[in-house]
């Protein structure tokens, strides 16, 4: 049950950043 929750915490927060770089890359695409 620990593992599963520590999982997912890992899976949100990877998730997360991943949304945070495409957001700043798409502007950066829009700006240059």
């Amino acid at each position: 049950m620990i593992n599963v929750k520590f999982y997912c915490i890992i899976v949100h927060k990877i998730t997360l950043l991943l949304a945070i770089i495409i957001i700043l890359f798409i502007i950066v695409l829009f700006l240059f």
